[in-house]
């Protein structure tokens, strides 16, 4: 079979058929480098700019498809980090102090995800109430083996 070359809009269609349809992008940007572009790391470390809707903006356009529940999906991707859950890289030890701070508050998110009617969306009314990954580490919930440091 002779090699066919495809060139311009013929190899950009190739692409797109062979993902189902969808333009991927290059390289798309992890969460967790995104929510730490908006860690401030001065003498003491700030993560209130990571619950910001500019932080929310560029955790959107880093996704390769667009979620159906983008703000949900926002949180979840936060929280996972947090707690080193789903195959996510946990924050570092201090990140994540810094972050559990705040999201354990009561509607963080409500000034970031506001409906129609200018209401907040539901999503972190009653704040996080779980442990991050180095608060399950310092409490010896090391997956069962509480043997290990």
């Amino acid at each position: 079979m002779p090699y066919l070359s495809t060139t311009g809009s013929d190899a950009l269609k190739a692409e797109i058929s062979r993902n189902n349809g969808r333009q991927k992008k290059s390289k798309a940007k992890s969460s967790i480098s995104v929510f730490r572009d908006f860690i401030d790391y001065c003498v003491q470390m700030d993560a209130s700019k990571v619950f910001t809707k500019e932080c929310f903006d560029a955790w959107l356009s880093s996704r390769v498809t667009v979620p159906k529940q983008p703000e949900e999906s926002f949180r979840r991707a936060l929280t996972a980090h947090l707690r080193g859950s789903d195959g996510r890289s946990p924050f570092s030890e201090e990140e994540e102090a810094a972050v559990l701070k705040l999201i354990r508050n009561k509607n963080v998110f409500a000034g970031m995800f506001k409906n129609s009617n200018g209401k907040g969306n539901g999503i972190g009314n009653i704040g996080f109430r779980g442990l991050g990954y180095h608060e399950k580490l310092r409490n010896g919930h090391n997956n069962g083996n509480q043997n290990e440091t």
